[in-house]
């Protein structure tokens, strides 16, 4: 058993967090380059605040995985995965190619020498599983004590988004956890989905907790989104209490159990409505089809179009037999005037969007208006969770076709996506100021690791934690 050797710049006493308020000099750019101290300098602060605040160096000497008599531990395929999945691989292939050029030369001891990656893939296999989603969970609960969830609020309410993904398919290749469909050809595809729940409204955003969907839960079917939806409702409640106030739902958790859920777990919500079958929906369209609107105001999307918005509300509504309390019910109409180019020429137009709404609160607990903007930020988790996982952290790409290693490669790309933001958008909390694009940023944090003279291993393997 081997540790690493004992230097007095590695003990934990010396592990600082940078001054922030030093690094505005770095935040300017020449000719599309960083002057100053660059961006290197990032990817070292980076590993002093992930140790520092979050253990991550401990959570490295936890990595475990069931092989045997393996020439290459766990903690070093942790370091390795975890930078990849932070450093947006695209591919086994990709990863492979930044360790033969020395990519995570400095995140590893020079004593140990660095895994291939056909040692990944094992050991990705074997992993433990257990102890990966226990960190996880340490992330989410350090990320709730700093009032994370509080200060991306929206008119105070903590906001969570629950929705579905698919992530990537094949009509060649199965394992024992593939969801499967027929094709129109009468081909058998096979894919895997997750359910997420997200933080939305502002902040970093982060996800709070994801299910995989299992297949054939009964009935020769596999398990449907709603199904995973309850159970991670659950979830939340016992892993972090009341991490949330509400709930943002689409139309396919328009369902009873999941209202019976959010309640039972303290929380309320707000879904969009579109069965127009249901008795709710029937009294809603009679109702307000007779009256005026009741609130009207004016308001701007983030592209500076303005928008005109009419509302309907009503409220004590016990249409819905299954739910145990009255509901409120909300017609929203948006008029958006944008301007577009038709033969050359701007032209204003006008976009008119409808949307029903149900949710638990009252009137006197929250106004309409905020109501309308907890339903608009549901979209947040398609526009940052999904899109950054799928576009730059390639998560619609099957590394490796195994139900151990695709969820332990699941785990690591949510814990880089997870701290990469609480790093950038929470700590940092001027990041946004610096009119840059992350996906630049952790480009050059990565050839920073490569060529730059950084000394990374003092902050990811505190001394006298064993290696081997």
């Amino acid at each position: 058993m081997h540790s690493l050797p004992q230097e007095p710049d590695m003990m934990e006493d010396h592990l600082r967090i940078p001054n922030k308020k030093k690094r505005k000099k770095s935040n300017k750019k020449k000719n599309g380059k960083w002057v100053g101290d660059k961006v290197g300098r990032e990817i070292e602060d980076f590993a002093c605040y992930a140790t520092k605040i979050h253990d991550f160096s401990r959570m490295a000497h936890q990595a475990k995985d069931s092989r045997k008599r393996a020439q290459i531990k766990a903690p070093i395929i942790f370091i390795v995965v975890f930078f990849g999945a932070f450093f947006s691989m695209v591919s086994m292939a990709q990863l492979d190619h930044w360790l033969k050029s020395k990519v995570f030369a400095r995140f590893i001891p020079s004593r140990f020498r660095l895994p291939s990656h056909d040692t990944v893939r094992r050991a990705l296999q074997k992993w433990d599983l257990d102890i990966q989603r226990q960190q996880h969970q340490e992330i989410v609960i350090c990320y709730k004590e700093q009032k994370g969830p509080k200060k991306g609020s929206i008119d105070g309410l903590r906001v969570t988004a629950i929705d579905g993904v698919e992530l990537f398919h094949s009509t060649a290749y199965k394992c024992k956890d593939c969801l499967t469909r027929e094709k129109r050809d009468g081909s058998t595809e096979y894919y895997h989905s997750i359910v997420v729940a997200q933080q939305v409204g502002g902040g970093a955003n982060i996800i709070y907790d994801w299910e995989m969907r299992k297949p054939r839960d009964g009935q020769d079917k596999d398990e449907g989104e709603s199904t995973v939806a309850l159970r991670l409702i659950k979830s939340l409640k016992e892993k972090y209490g009341k991490i949330t106030d509400v709930y943002t739902l689409d139309a396919l958790y328009a369902k009873a159990p999941i209202i019976e859920a959010a309640l039972a777990a303290g929380s309320h919500v707000v879904i969009r409505m579109k069965d127009k079958r249901m008795r709710i929906m029937q009294r809603g369209h009679k109702e307000f089809s007779e009256r005026s609107y009741d609130h009207f105001w004016e308001e701007n999307d983030r592209r500076g179009n303005s928008i005109y918005v009419q509302a309907w509300e009503q409220e004590g509504l016990t249409d819905w037999d299954q739910v145990s309390i009255p509901l409120r019910l909300i017609k929203i109409i948006r008029h958006t005037t944008k301007t577009i180019i038709e033969g050359n020429e701007k032209v204003q137009v006008t976009d008119i969007t409808e949307q029903w709404l149900v949710t638990t609160y009252t009137k006197t607990e929250v106004k309409v208006q905020t109501i309308a903007r907890i339903a608009c930020e549901r979209w947040e988790i398609e526009n940052v969770a999904f899109r950054n996982l799928k576009t730059f952290n390639h998560i619609d790409h099957c590394f490796v076709h195994h139900p151990v290693a695709i969820e332990a490669l699941i785990n690591f790309q949510v814990m880089a996506f997870n701290l990469k933001r609480m790093y950038f958008y929470h700590h940092l909390s001027n990041f946004r100021s610096w009119d840059i694009q992350l996906r630049e940023v952790i480009n050059e944090m990565r050839e920073a690791a490569r060529w730059g003279k950084l000394n990374l291993c003092r902050w990811l393997w505190k001394w006298g934690l064993c290696v081997l």
